[in-house]
């Protein structure tokens, strides 16, 4: 049977007014202060027609709120501001920003509220420098119409006084609450659910709550694991174990979340399955530490509208044993001809699975199509610090490079690749407009391949002259070895 223990939380505290942020490794926001108002937020940004700036290049202010991540503001010097307009007083309660090449900047700042006389700054501090994603930056509530972004420049890869931003959200609740700060929710107790059969997991699957935390004694799970709850903010569901508890499932997903948002996925296996992890319509989860192996298809899934979500510090190796042209490691998105399934409006759209991140994990050998495979319709993600091993891949259905782009928006940066010379690779990068519009305004920054005597690009970006609006770049500091055809087909960029 499984064994529950039940623990309470220390009482949170009130914070002062200008609240810490604690970044961690893959980017996220952990914010410290106000809970009760994060909980209860809604995104209040306005549209572009409301946010004017002080000074920019070109580089529009309304570009900070169209949801894309390859376009930005741009304002040169200390004091440059950007403003939104919230048509009418809202209760503001945080502010997410994403930094134009926040892996290389940290942008110094100020966020202020216009208080019907004056601006008033609430929060003042720095970026992270660690992610290109959005990062959230809480205050007490206040009551306001307006809110404005300060810049003093950046730090961190240089530094300078230019202020650039890819997306700015603004979070809290429409109408005038008369000051009143929502008290804290009760907070449920957090259970511990101790699981070391295959029919205790399912049951605590079926019956996770938010702030469960269930762990995995060692040794082999077979069968269906689906999860459909979804944690909070504040609080996660866990899913955790040591790396020899072991899911699998010959027939299906070794593990499978369906419309389940916050999950932290810890420390285990799945091996043997049809496809290993696979997300669907779920937002804000971690896979981390996780290895994942010995699938028939793809290792990890992420479709139907996941976004958000990290995958970290994970071991992904021998896909595709029954299918290897379907063989990938990580595939985010939908291939268009499966909009019908998993896009939005009802398979009128893409498959919107967006702003995810792919951090530190090391991926092959014996993956037998990409690595990552990045599919048309997704904008905004993060591919970062992973180690790539090509041997074993495949050449199948036009698997042949540690990476298929198609796109939008995403930084590539500070991923190390090779290739031993035991399979089908030519190039190690490559972008692809599979639809129009697509596979555009990526950044490849700081990577270095080994292609092992490959005959095609480090970074081959295919369709640059379908990119006008939005070009691909691939920057100087990008290295190469043993590629018969070099770096890239197209100019690098400082």
């Amino acid at each position: 049977m499984r064994h529950i223990r039940s623990s309470r939380r220390a009482p949170r505290s009130r914070g002062r007014l200008r609240a810490a942020v604690t970044v961690l490794a893959a980017g996220a926001a952990v914010l410290a202060v106000p809970a009760a108002a994060q909980a209860a937020a809604v995104q209040i940004t306005p549209d572009g027609s409301a946010v004017t700036a002080s000074t920019s290049d070109g580089n529009a202010p309304a570009n900070a709120v169209d949801d894309d991540y390859g376009t930005r503001w741009s304002g040169e010097g200390d004091g440059a501001w950007l403003e939104l307009d919230l048509g009418s007083t809202m209760t503001v309660s945080h502010i997410k920003l994403a930094v134009h090449q926040g892996t290389a900047r940290q942008n110094v700042f100020e966020l202020q509220y216009w208080d019907g006389s004056r601006w008033v700054t609430v929060y003042e501090g720095e970026t992270s420098g660690a992610t290109n994603g959005l990062e959230s930056f809480a205050f007490e509530p206040v009551q306001t119409s307006k809110v404005r972004y300060l810049g003093h420049g950046y730090t961190g890869d240089g530094e300078g006084d230019w202020n650039s931003l890819t997306e700015v959200e603004v979070w809290g609740t429409p109408g005038d609450d008369d000051g009143e700060t929502p008290p804290d929710p009760p907070e449920p107790p957090g259970r511990t659910i101790e699981a070391g059969t295959a029919e205790e997991l399912t049951d605590a699957l079926a019956d996770a709550e938010p702030g469960d935390r269930i762990e995995l004694e060692p040794g082999d799970y077979t069968g269906t694991f689906d999860a459909t709850a979804s944690g909070t903010a504040e609080q996660p569901i866990t899913l955790t174990g040591p790396r020899d508890a072991v899911l699998s499932n010959d027939d299906g997903y070794g593990l499978h979340l369906d419309g389940a948002d916050h999950w932290n996925l810890t420390g285990f296996a799945v091996a043997d399955s049809a496809k290993g992890i696979v997300l669907d319509e779920s937002d804000h989860v971690t896979i981390d530490g996780v290895e994942v192996y010995n699938t028939e298809s793809e290792a990890v899934r992420l479709r139907a509208a996941s976004s958000d979500n990290v995958i970290r510090d994970s071991f992904i190796h021998d896909t595709g044993l029954e299918e290897p042209q379907y063989g990938e490691g990580i595939y985010i998105g939908s291939f268009v001809d499966h909009w019908d399934d998993f896009g939005e409006d009802g398979g009128e759209g893409p498959d919107r699975s967006d702003a995810n991140q792919v951090l530190n994990n090391t991926i092959g050998p014996d993956v037998t199509a990409e690595a990552v495979d990045i599919k048309e319709g997704t904008t905004g993600g993060v591919i970062s610090g992973n180690t790539f091993d090509g041997d074993g891949i495949s050449g199948e259905n036009y698997a042949d490079s540690w990476m298929d782009l198609k796109g939008n928006g995403y930084l590539i940066a500070s991923n190390t690749g090779t290739f031993g010379g035991d399979g089908e690779l030519l190039d190690g990068y490559q972008t692809h407009d599979r639809v129009e519009g697509w596979g555009c305004g990526n950044t490849f920054r700081t990577n270095d391949s080994d292609l092992g005597g490959a005959d095609g690009y480090a970074i081959n970006v295919t369709n640059q002259d379908e990119c006008e609006d939005a070009p691909n770049v691939v920057t100087s500091d990008n290295t190469v070895t043993d590629a018969g055809s070099g770096l890239t087909n197209i100019d690098v960029t400082d």
